[in-house]
């Protein structure tokens, strides 16, 4: 409905990703790139596809975006974290979402991209905290 809509590339370009499809993937992170303040979800694309440098410099155009008081959500820095395999940094991010109450974090027990951090007693502390029925 709306082609300016980012959020629907950005979850097209993962399900793209998710799927196999590399090709239409890297079409959709391209057309994420006119959204330059959306530089944290789109480094996660990156990581996730593979391509780590590019995840690497997207982070710290996002990290700096966010000393400047940009809109991005700490679980947005952890996603790529994890993504990248650095699950210290991720679950630190993870917890900053905690202490800020992040709406985000209703999704822990049920968004695959936590997966690589399950297994991690501190992932499972944070979801033991959010106190979620059974």
């Amino acid at each position: 409905m709306d082609p300016n809509f980012e959020r629907a590339h950005f979850h097209l370009a993962q399900i793209y990703w998710r799927t196999g499809l590399y090709k239409e993937a890297v079409a959709e992170i391209q057309t994420l790139a006119q959204f330059p303040e959306r530089s944290g979800r789109l480094a996660y694309i990156y990581a996730a596809s593979g391509d780590k440098p590019k995840a690497r410099k997207l982070l710290a155009q996002a990290l700096q975006e966010k000393r400047n008081e940009w809109d991005l959500h700490e679980t947005d820095f952890a996603k790529v974290y994890v993504a990248l395999g650095d699950k210290d940094e991720a679950l630190k991010w993870l917890e900053q979402a905690s202490e800020h109450h992040s709406y985000i974090l209703c999704y822990l027990r049920v968004d695959p991209e936590w997966d690589p951090l399950r297994s991690d007693p501190r992932f499972q502390d944070i979801v033991h905290r959010m106190a979620f029925p059974q």
